[in-house]
């Protein structure tokens, strides 16, 4: 399996990031950035989870000071870009690629880097699972059966967030309250917690996105919300989530203001 000339230029990107920076090795970071350097379609979801190459390049700077100008001299890739490159080729076999694409080497690189210091604050976990339902989920064959599907609501989910246009809005935050309408296919399942959806996790899951992100539009946030948990939870079969905003800044009297967005397998 070969790269395809974007991924090779994402590589070369790799590497002009590393020497600008001042560091004698390509680390896995600045693999990402090199990603970040070129028009790809999966550029939006990086913005808008917080990737930019702006906070990126800075956070690396201060994680890891320049070397001196004599260990630069020869830049070689690391040990964990190579996992990387390895990773890639297999989730291009994953996604029936014929070459590996930028887009693999950003879902390899992702899920090597959770969790590292580059990422603080940045709702990384999101931003995997949104990815990678891009990439994936969307071309997963329904399941099909003769029982209608069943569903199993969580409503009223109740958290404190920080998201809208104004700056109030995003510095002392509000009350959002989100529905999620689970719909999968339980007819004649056993009666064992492992046969079903995991509730909890749903749960963690909307509260993380809703918490631990900041978005101006609670639009961007049902989709989120809704990308993630059809990557993390593979018996979903259609799933509709809801997110209320019940203090929205409008000009007037009104019961609710919600955002609706619906997902098929």
């Amino acid at each position: 399996m070969q790269y395809s000339n974007a991924a090779r230029t994402a590589f070369q990107h790799a590497r002009e990031e590393a020497h600008a920076l001042g560091h004698y090795e390509v680390l896995m970071e600045h693999l990402l950035l090199g990603l970040l350097r070129e028009k790809y379609p999966f550029q939006t979801l990086l913005t808008d989870y917080g990737f930019t190459l702006d906070i990126l390049r800075k956070r690396l700077t201060r994680i890891f000071p320049p070397a001196t100008k004599r260990d630069q001299a020869s830049i070689s890739m690391s040990s964990g870009v190579r996992e990387v490159m390895e990773t890639a080729s297999v989730v291009a076999k994953e996604l029936n690629s014929p070459d590996i694409l930028p887009e693999h080497l950003l879902i390899s690189a992702l899920e090597a880097l959770h969790n590292r210091p580059i990422f603080d604050g940045l709702n990384d976990e999101g931003l995997r699972a949104a990815i990678r339902y891009h990439y994936s989920a969307e071309k997963v064959a329904p399941v099909l059966s003769n029982q209608p599907l069943g569903k199993v609501v969580l409503s009223g989910l109740e958290f404190h967030g920080r998201h809208g246009v104004y700056q109030e809005e995003t510095r002392l935050g509000a009350r959002f309250v989100v529905d999620a309408e689970l719909g999968f296919d339980y007819a004649g399942i056993p009666d064992h917690v492992d046969s079903t959806i995991d509730y909890e996790k749903v749960y963690r899951t909307v509260q993380d996105e809703v918490t631990a992100k900041s978005y101006y539009l609670i639009e961007v946030l049902a989709n989120s919300i809704a990308d993630r948990l059809m990557m993390e939870q593979p018996k979903l079969q259609k799933l509709l989530i809801r997110v209320h905003k019940p203090h929205a800044p409008l000009p007037g009297v009104f019961r609710d203001v919600y955002a609706e967005v619906e997902r098929r397998r």
